[in-house]
């Protein structure tokens, strides 16, 4: 009697009770560190003057103890800005 694994392609299984084989990989491990060479210092992307919309996020209430905040309590605790790429528009040739 040959026993045969079954799993989602070969039975009426779901395809969440397959069991996923784990990838091995073939790279060597190194004595080497990861990341950035040592000395070298990061950059990141700046933040712009003139940004083009200014979104105040303001909550109404503590995120510790959830009482509610008078507007003399607010006070900000970080920015952020967030750069979006508006999408392509292609041009269409009609003849």
């Amino acid at each position: 009697m040959i026993l045969i694994k079954k799993d989602s392609h070969n039975s009426s299984l779901a395809l969440s009770n397959d069991i996923v084989k784990k990838n091995i990989s073939l790279r060597k491990k190194s004595n080497r560190s990861h990341g950035g060479q040592k000395g070298h210092k990061g950059h990141t992307l700046k933040f712009s003057e003139k940004p083009d919309k200014v979104i105040k996020l303001v909550p109404n209430y503590c995120n510790h103890c959830g009482l509610f905040l008078n507007q003399d309590d607010k006070q900000l605790k970080n920015k952020r800005q967030v750069v979006d790429i508006p999408p392509l528009v292609l041009p269409i040739y009609t003849e």
